[in-house]
């Protein structure tokens, strides 16, 4: 099952707030395949941010899951399209919007 998320607006992207993480995240490459994980550390009502290794370019397509550490809240399963990525320390700060959440 898949849900649409309607484009939003710079405004209306204003509007979520934004819950600090620190918590892994899988990723994968919807083109190329490639499996990694990065670091949540931010998720709002339309999108995410996080850490990674890998510089990922923007317009690329992730398929993201985000797995809470007790069991009685389900997975996020979304499909995020890369909106930046920034050299951070060893590493990148990656923020993209959800495209889709998938069920």
């Amino acid at each position: 099952m898949t849900l649409p998320i309607a484009a939003l607006s710079d405004a209306d992207r204003r509007r979520f707030p934004r819950l600090p993480l620190d918590h892994p995240v899988d990723l994968v490459d919807l083109d190329g395949g490639a499996r990694f994980t990065g670091r949540a550390r931010g998720l709002s009502g339309g999108g995410l941010r996080f850490a990674c290794d890998e510089p990922l370019s923007p317009g690329m397509r992730l398929s993201i899951t985000l797995t809470p550490p007790l069991t009685v809240t389900q997975p996020l399963k979304a499909e995020l399209e890369v909106l930046r990525c920034d050299a951070e320390g060893p590493g990148y700060e990656v923020a993209g919007h959800f495209v889709r959440l998938l069920g």
